[in-house]
């Protein structure tokens, strides 16, 4: 695993180097260079206080197809699992274990499903949900670039209920890598996909479970 002075370098060359993102941010990135190396930690405060500022000037359009948020089990159980169900599995493996042995996991998963948001903003990554139908568990690892083993959670949102729920999206670019560390990003890494605002519940149509 990579120290924090090495992601912290690497996320600020991302930023650098996506030109699709405006000069000036390139260029302030390009400056915590030397600071990456000295401070990691206010390099990448200062590193993420850049991508709250340029983030809102980002064109955002309203989706015109169904798109595909698709996650591990382990990110599933921490972040959408109701709390009062993901206390009673001690880990993320006890509770793939659960979904996977009965006969309706996609019943399971609907029953299990909290509230609100689907996902934060951070991390509404999405994927037109055609790219990835029918897909094994193992090829959807390679089409997503994943390094989470499956199964994993397949939550569809289409395009009627993302309009209804006023949800707009855009092609992601370098400081979006910045909240999760996304060290592998790079334009077009994963192609034609998009991300959003905080997802709504609202939004989904419908879940698999994908070994």
């Amino acid at each position: 695993m990579a120290d924090s002075a090495t992601e912290v370098k690497e996320l600020i060359r991302i930023v650098r180097d996506d030109s699709g993102l405006p000069n000036f941010v390139r260029r302030r990135a390009g400056e915590l260079a030397a600071l990456g190396s000295t401070n990691p930690d206010l390099a990448l405060e200062r590193l993420d206080d850049l991508r709250r500022e340029v983030i809102p000037d980002l064109a955002l359009v309203a989706p015109t197809l169904d798109y595909a948020r698709a996650v591990s089990a382990e990110v599933f159980w921490r972040f959408n699992v109701k709390p009062g169900i993901k206390s009673m599995f001690s880990n993320a493996e006890d509770y793939g274990r659960f979904v996977n042995s009965d006969h309706d996991p996609v019943g399971v998963l609907w029953d299990h499903l909290g509230g609100q948001p689907l996902a934060p903003a951070a991390n509404s990554w999405l994927v037109p949900a055609i790219s990835i139908t029918g897909l094994t568990g193992p090829q959807t690892r390679v089409r997503l670039n994943f390094e989470q083993d499956p199964p994993y959670v397949i939550m569809v949102l289409s395009v009627s209920r993302m309009r209804a729920a006023g949800v707009l999206v855009r092609s992601p670019r370098g400081v979006d890598a910045i909240p999760s560390r996304h060290l592998q990003w790079f334009p077009e890494n994963v192609p034609d996909e998009q991300i959003d605002g905080t997802l709504p519940v609202e939004a989904l149509e419908v879940l698999e479970w994908r070994r």
